[in-house]
């Protein structure tokens, strides 16, 4: 599975939600794998924006480890790119895809 081009923080970047992120994510937020679509649905319901940023890091993450880029950001640039996507009509649903049962519907600021 390649990963998936997204464009955040001026570039295209590749983004990947597979394990790494899924492992990344369940030790951040100290939850088991078992309760990972749980929380993924808590995330979207209540539209946690710390949660969205970590989701959207770890995929950005699991992404250049996958195509053995050296990663050119951290965890605060990823919260000034999502800042500036909220701005931009669908800028969340280009990095979650349309019909991602799993992509916040909105973010409340």
């Amino acid at each position: 599975m390649e990963s998936k081009q997204v464009e955040i923080g001026g570039e295209k970047r590749p983004f990947r939600m597979g394990i790494r992120a899924s492992h990344m994510i369940c030790q951040k937020y100290e939850i088991d794998l078992s309760e990972f679509d749980q929380f993924m649905n808590e995330v979207q319901s209540k539209s946690k924006i710390d949660a969205i940023v970590y989701l959207i890091y770890a995929g950005l993450y699991a992404g250049y480890k996958k195509d053995k880029r050296e990663l050119d950001f951290d965890e605060e640039d990823v919260w000034v790119w999502v800042e500036d996507l909220l701005g931009e009509k669908d800028g969340l649903a280009e990095i979650f895809g349309e019909g991602n049962e799993n992509a916040p519907k909105e973010v409340a600021e």
